[in-house]
């Protein structure tokens, strides 16, 4: 889709060198998840994500997980903050290279597990209950959380 971007906005825009690149990547954004869709799996404004919550995402999309904290900071549901913060461990931990979680090409429904990872990084029910509710150890659910808020 990105590639796609470049060959219908170079001849027919105005756009400037410099800035091509982003509208391709938001292009590709808007087209492999539109807004509403987004929004909707996305739950809202946030204040923090956690990892697994991006990797399913991933799983869910086929699209990088920094392709998706830039779409949630195009559509207003993140603060650049939180973006930053999330780009600043993408360059530490080398996500460029090697970035966590994998798109199977299988689509199955996570939905229940996304609210309970949402639950839990909004701090809305206690790690205990999230463990319980995804049939996983409290170790095991701690393990695979973490925010960057």
């Amino acid at each position: 889709m990105h590639e796609t971007a470049h060959v219908l906005i170079h001849p027919h825009s105005d756009v400037p060198e410099a800035d091509r690149e982003k509208v391709c990547h938001r292009f590709a954004g808007a087209i492999l998840i539109p807004r509403e869709v987004f929004k909707a799996d996305w739950g809202g404004r946030r204040r923090r994500i956690s990892l697994e919550e991006l990797k399913d995402l991933k799983r869910r999309y086929g699209i990088s997980i920094a392709a998706i904290m830039r779409r949630a900071l195009d559509l207003g549901l993140i603060d650049p903050a939180l973006y930053r913060r999330f780009c600043i461990t993408q360059k530490s931990q080398d996500w460029h290279h090697r970035e966590p979680g994998e798109y199977l090409g299988v689509e199955i429904s996570s939905r229940f597990k996304q609210l309970v990872l949402r639950a839990l990084s909004e701090e809305i029910i206690s790690m205990s209950k999230g463990a319980a509710l995804l049939g996983v150890s409290i170790e095991d659910l701690r393990a695979r959380l973490s925010d960057f808020a």
